[in-house]
């Protein structure tokens, strides 16, 4: 596919196929948008493909291929210093971890992605990992814990609609009648 196409141009393919809905195209320009950035020696790029193939595997139904496309690439762009990409990867393997009903594992991982999106101030990214921290608690029959991790996240949530605020006091309930304000 790659041919000569510049990596960009490839990038740039593999987004629209998978904006267009058109997974299975979408990964195999991933792929090859990885393997252009591998010739072109650029490790961080390679690591943003591979994630970006990770999340397309995963929407495709093929977690086993999600996590294998992501393993690895938390430590790529913590070596460019690039923690906000290292985090959304330790969160892509905590979705195909949880697709794969690996729940301790995944709990670690959204635990992990989580704390570091939290050092971030990446409040949106964050709630959405506290949320799949509290689905893998809910497998792993935590409910007080899963309802923390829930509240949590919604806490972290800027949206302040009708539902976001009557999830917020329903889950703030337990707490109100054990005393914990």
């Amino acid at each position: 596919m790659s041919g000569d196409r510049l990596p960009i141009e490839i990038e740039k393919a593999a987004m629209k196929a998978y904006n267009g809905g058109k997974l299975e195209e979408a990964i195999d320009a991933f792929q090859a948008a990885e393997r252009a950035y591998g010739e072109s020696g650029d490790d961080a790029k390679v690591a943003e493909m591979a994630n970006n193939r990770s999340v397309a595997l995963l929407q495709a139904n093929r977690p086993e291929e999600a996590l294998q496309a992501a393993i690895g690439t938390s430590l790529t762009f913590e070596e460019h210093q690039l923690p906000l990409f290292a985090a959304q990867a330790v969160g892509n393997m905590a979705a195909a971890l949880e697709a794969l009903k690996r729940f301790e594992e995944a709990r670690n991982h959204y635990r992990q992605c989580a704390d570091s999106l939290g050092k971030l101030g990446a409040v949106e990214q964050q709630a959405a990992a506290l949320q799949g921290l509290s689905r893998v608690q809910l497998q792993l029959g935590q409910p007080l814990p899963a309802v923390a991790a829930l509240e949590a996240g919604l806490e972290a949530k800027s949206d302040t609609g009708f539902r976001t605020r009557l999830l917020r006091w329903l889950l703030s309930i337990p707490r109100r009648m054990t005393g914990q304000h």
